[in-house]
């Protein structure tokens, strides 16, 4: 019997499944990222601002939560 190997998007898909992790990547100003606390935030880098000045960092699905819940 001939083992099926997973593709590389399958294994993540299963993985993922099996630990329910779901990774969320935002765009926050840097001195946020330094201090540890998210003041503003956006899903896509904001040109209408300084946008050297933000960053992109991954938070979990709780932690997205938290900050749509507190907007």
């Amino acid at each position: 019997m001939q083992k099926k190997l997973l593709s590389t998007e399958s294994l993540m898909k299963l993985l993922d499944q099996k630990n329910k992790i779901m990774k969320i990547l935002i765009w926050i100003k840097r001195e946020d990222a330094i201090s540890g606390s998210i003041n503003k935030y956006y899903t896509y880098l904001p040109f209408n601002e300084k946008y050297q000045e933000w960053v992109q960092v991954e938070i979990s699905r709780d932690e997205f939560t938290r900050l749509e819940d507190n907007d």
